[in-house]
């Protein structure tokens, strides 16, 4: 768990506390997909279907579908279960998405006692596309956040949190193979475990069946300026002359605050009705910190060939 070198002080109004407090890893990293963390948290220059989630509202515009997920992860250093649900729909006139996201974490007990730190954010964003290759777009989220962990509350028994957010995102074409986008987070509403971050990415699509994306984030909340740098590439094969597809990813990621070096890799089976992606990741240097993330995909909708 990455933990600042200083603790934020906690206000308490009316016995619950208001004040800011330390979330398992940020939740900015737990929102994103599988598909996204294969190729090293990139993604922001064409962040489709639940991608656009975490990466960059404004990418839901891109492609024309109708599509359930459901995710579930693991990551071992503190025992946490991440889960995502959501509803993605980009065949009308505003392309959107609506998504529940729980974070459960149970990080060794401290003298003897048990701790455990709960996230759950409820959210949609909307895509808005000014003309065939621009869009712009916006994500607004409420999340309830409550932990007895120690380390997270500064020495209170317990904190609880709620709040509203509000991102925003640019996504532009710039040709048939190059695209590009930003997005702010929590630009409205942060807090230690929604900090306000911006991010912004290169999207590369050389041949039909190769991509290839480069993202930054930097977090801009209350002194912190330090920044995540990935990226990765994805080879899509189709044995079966579109009708399916097997994505083929891998992805490196750097954190430069706790200068922890991440490598990445998925594995996929697409189809014209549903999807399948394993994720895991791991860190080269520095602290442990494993993830494994599973995600199903169905298209109620007939779809054209498997992307």
């Amino acid at each position: 768990m990455r933990l600042p070198s200083t603790l934020f002080v906690l206000g308490m109004a009316a016995g619950t506390a208001s004040a800011d407090t330390l979330h398992l890893d940020h939740a900015l990293d737990d929102l994103l997909d599988p598909r996204s963390i294969a190729i090293g948290e990139a993604g922001r220059g064409m962040a489709t279907g639940e991608s656009s989630i975490g990466l960059n509202p404004s990418g839901a515009a891109f492609n024309h579908e109708l599509a359930v997920e459901v995710d579930y992860g693991y990551r071992l250093d503190d025992h946490a279960s991440l889960v995502n649900a959501s509803a993605c729909d980009s065949t009308n006139a505003v392309p959107g998405c609506f998504y529940y996201h729980y974070t459960g974490a149970s990080p060794d007990s401290i003298a003897g006692m048990d701790t455990h730190s709960g996230l759950h954010v409820f959210g949609s964003t909307l895509s808005y596309p000014i003309t065939p290759n621009v869009a712009i777009g916006t994500g607004l989220k409420y999340y309830h956040f409550d932990s007895n962990d120690f380390a997270q509350t500064a020495g209170q028994p317990s904190v609880t949190i709620d709040n509203f957010a509000f991102d925003a995102g640019l996504t532009a074409h710039l040709g048939s193979m190059l695209s590009i986008g930003g997005a702010g987070y929590n630009l409205i509403g942060p807090s230690a475990e929604m900090p306000r971050a911006l991010g912004g990415g290169i999207y590369l699509k050389p041949v039909q069946m190769l991509t290839l994306a480069f993202d930054s984030r930097w977090l801009i909340y209350q002194g912190d300026r330090s920044a995540r740098y990935g990226g990765g590439v994805n080879l899509m094969l189709s044995p079966s002359g579109g009708q399916m597809g097997i994505p083929l990813s891998a992805g490196v990621l750097h954190d430069n605050d706790t200068h922890v070096t991440y490598l990445s890799g998925g594995l996929g089976l697409t189809t014209m009705g549903f999807g399948l992606d394993v994720t895991a990741r791991f860190a080269v240097d520095g602290p442990a910190d494993t993830e494994i993330l599973a995600a199903l995909r169905l298209w109620p909708v007939a779809r054209g060939n498997a992307q």
